[in-house]
This record gives C-alpha cells, structure tokens and sequence, in this order.
C-alpha cells in the first residue's frame, strides 16, 4: 500500500531537484569558462609572463627578480671587499688561553706569527 505524501513533503523534494538542477546548470557554465580560459592560454604567452616576472616590470614599488637577485650579489662582493681591504692588524690573534674553539690537533702549537694551529 502507497503512502501518500504531504503536501510539504512534496515541496521538499521540489525545492531538492530545483537546487540540483541550478548547480548542475552552475557547474556547466563555470567548467566551460575555465575550459575556454585555459585554451586561450598559449605556451608562448606563459613564457613571456614568467619572462616577465624574471627580467622586468614597470612597476617601481616592486622590482624584477632578476634586479632583486643582482642587489644581493652586490652587497655581498661589496661586503666582500671591504674585508679583503681590511689591514690585517684590525683582525684579532687567536688567544688559546681564552678563545672557546678548540684547535683540531690539541697537541699542536700555535704559530707565533699568525696565532694559527
């Protein structure tokens, strides 16, 4: 024997097939938007954006990785010259009475020039 359904159940399940209907109607459109956003994309467009990115852009807030990556090569051989042209009598001698690093052969002298083991 068929139950009869209530009038709210029935309304129920309208409002379910009304919803399933509208999202699959919403996951159509929005699948065919990505489909067509990815096929407009070409291999020689990605490259130019990813050249881009590398080399350039015209914006003065933010710099191109490449001028990013040349800063820090140029601080540090800056860096680097400024202690290469450090007098040698600026750098302190090895202490062994009172430097914390242990010398690698302890039975070593340390030489009377350079304070080096």
């Amino acid at each position: 024997m068929a139950e009869e359904r209530t009038e709210s159940e029935v309304s129920r399940d309208q409002i379910r097939t009304f919803r399933r209907v509208v999202s699959a109607a919403v996951a159509e459109i929005r699948s065919q938007s990505i489909r067509d956003s990815y096929a407009s994309l070409s291999l020689e467009e990605l490259i130019d954006q990813h050249i881009e990115l590398l080399d350039g852009t015209s914006d003065p807030l933010r710099k191109s990785r490449k001028s990013r990556v040349q800063k820090v090569y140029d601080d540090l051989v800056n860096s680097l010259e400024a202690i290469k042209n450090t007098p040698p009598e600026r750098f302190r001698r090895r202490d062994p009475e009172s430097d914390a690093n242990t010398p690698e052969n302890p039975d070593a002298e340390p030489d009377p020039t350079t304070g080096a083991v």
